[in-house]
This record gives C-alpha cells, structure tokens and sequence, in this order.
C-alpha cells in the first residue's frame, strides 16, 4: 500500500543541526541556573564560525557572567506580534 505524500505544510522538521535548527526558523536558548539568566544564541554568528554541524546534545555552553555550565533549550518559531486584531470599524 502506498503512503501518500504530506502536504507542503505537514513536512516533517529536521532539527539535527544548529543550520538546520536556524533554517526552520527554530531559536536555541541558553539558561544558567546558578544566575537565573536566559541568553539566545545568535545562531547565524555560530554557523558562520564552522558550529552549524554541531548538535544540541553536545552544547554545554557557559555563562558569562558566573562561568557555570548552563543547559539549552530548543525554541519554535513564534509569530510576530501585530497587536491585537480590530473588531468592527475603526474609531473616527
């Protein structure tokens, strides 16, 4: 039995790599929990340095401030925000 193809919108995501993560539009967090702080990675600054092939599983970045061993975390795209949607005519 043949399995039909996904539509264009249903295709799996591939998020192996820091340029795959940042071609679907992903975001990689970093958090310290000794100093409560969260940092996104600039993605675009480590593929352009030779990182894009590394994998999540094997970032252990440090902190910055207290040098600690923080963990990441793996963002999905989120909408830009519009404000709120008009209901009815705008007020004159």
């Amino acid at each position: 039995m043949d399995v039909p193809a996904l539509p264009p919108t249903l295709q799996p995501v591939t998020l192996e790599s820091l340029e795959s993560i940042h071609a679907c539009l992903h975001r990689v967090v970093a958090y310290c929990a000794k100093c409560g702080r969260w940092v996104e990675l600039d993605l675009e600054r480590l593929i352009r340095l030779g990182h894009g092939m590394r994998t999540l599983s094997t970032m252990t970045p440090r902190c910055l401030r207290c040098r600690t061993r923080g963990t990441v975390q793996l963002h999905p795209p989120t909408p830009k925000w519009d404000g709120y949607p008009r209901h009815g005519p705008a007020p004159s």
